[in-house]
């Protein structure tokens, strides 16, 4: 499932939509093309859908601003070897659309990160190291 990051609508448009217009265009219903019921054209569609910006979009976006290595071991690599990790766990209290809350890692340091993540989730702890997790806990892993 897609989760919505950001949304730019242009001014106006949420009027139109709730006046039953075409929100990109304001046309009426009997302007619209056949078997349209939003938008009057497929055009109206898709300038409407391009205000939204997803996490599989941002994620991207990220990957190619930092560039594939590793934060952690400085690994570098193909596109499929790295993933953009959340420093400070989304369910630890983390940012999840917070670029400075994100570091790319290889598949093996995302791994032991999570699995940390996990734990410091579970202890409820707030002493935070470099990573968003307790030293002492690394220190065990």
């Amino acid at each position: 499932m897609r989760k919505l990051l950001e949304v730019k609508l242009i001014d106006g448009w949420e009027n139109n939509k709730r006046k039953n217009l075409c929100p990109v265009c304001g046309k009426e219903k009997f302007e619209f093309e056949k078997y349209r019921r939003v938008y009057c054209s497929k055009k109206c569609e898709e300038r409407y859908s391009e205000c939204f910006l997803f996490w599989q979009s941002f994620r991207d976006k990220f990957l190619d601003e930092h560039g594939l290595f590793c934060d952690k071991c400085k690994k570098h690599g193909e596109y499929g070897e790295f993933q953009v990790d959340h420093i400070r766990a989304i369910i630890n209290g983390g940012e999840e659309f917070n670029k400075n809350n994100l570091q790319v890692l290889c598949l093996n340091c995302h791994k032991k990160k999570t699995k940390v993540d996990l734990i410091l989730n579970r202890t409820k702890s707030t002493q935070l190291g470099k990573y968003g997790i307790r030293k002492k806990i690394i220190r065990e892993i």
